[in-house]
């Protein structure tokens, strides 16, 4: 099982878990300890180039995909 699947699965047994770590980072995005970096904006039509931009790490930040 790798890393992600078995995160996944942690989860999954234990819901609270996630919600207390998801709400810590809102908190920490409220208060402006934590900012994301916007590196690629596409349209929706476009999300398999901007997959595969990721795949190349062609990218910094997170990608945003905007339906118009």
């Amino acid at each position: 099982m790798s890393h992600a699947a078995a995160a996944l699965d942690a989860v999954n047994k234990r819901p609270e878990v996630a919600r207390a770590g998801i709400q810590r980072v809102m908190n920490w995005i409220a208060e402006d300890k934590l900012k994301m970096v916007v590196g690629l904006k596409l349209p929706l039509a476009q999300a398999a180039e901007a997959h595969r931009r990721m795949e190349r790490r062609e990218t910094v930040g997170k990608i945003l995909l905007t339906v118009d």
